[in-house]
């Protein structure tokens, strides 16, 4: 019999997971194509994003005692998928981000892999508000500029990185 993870067969798993992703990124890319304002609607899903790693840092207490961290890792993955379109975005050809802001979101993006990669292996209550910060910071930011188009983009990305080097060990 195949192995199963969460009631799917192994291989069905994998591959159902990467056909969403892509699902998921070429419904984003068509969304924010068409949207007079991409910028708002990566700050919705990057709120969106904190949202959900919150509440499983407000329910921290009540997953550990249970042991049922699924809401932690469900989280977990929305923001990873998230991320990873984010990723996908900046190292488009078709995108009009300046060079540096892709270079700056793609560094963040891998900072954001690692982070949440060390959460799956070792969860830790403190480390879910790195994360959190990170999407809230950037939404903030992208919030702003699409009130105000003139900001400097790399302002946006570079302090979220900055102000949490330190919680997670970045020598994976």
């Amino acid at each position: 019999m195949a192995p199963r993870v969460l009631g799917k067969p192994a291989g069905v798993r994998k591959s159902t997971a990467m056909s969403e992703t892509s699902t998921v990124a070429s419904a984003y890319n068509a969304i924010q194509m068409s949207s007079a304002d991409g910028r708002l609607l990566d700050a919705l899903v990057l709120t969106k994003a904190a949202a959900k790693l919150q509440q499983a840092y407000n329910e921290w207490d009540r997953l550990a005692a249970t042991g049922d961290l699924s809401c932690l890792a469900e989280a977990l993955r929305y923001n990873q998928r998230l991320w990873t379109i984010f990723q996908v975005d900046v190292a488009s050809e078709n995108t009009s981000l300046p060079a540096e802001l892709r270079r700056n979101v793609f560094a963040l993006s891998r900072y954001v892999d690692r982070c949440t990669m060390q959460l799956l292996a070792s969860p830790d209550r403190s480390r879910i508000l790195t994360l959190i910060r990170i999407n809230e910071n950037l939404a903030a930011g992208l919030s702003s500029r699409a009130q105000s188009p003139e900001s400097a983009p790399a302002e946006t990305v570079q302090p979220a990185a900055a102000e949490v080097r330190e919680v997670f060990d970045l020598s994976l």
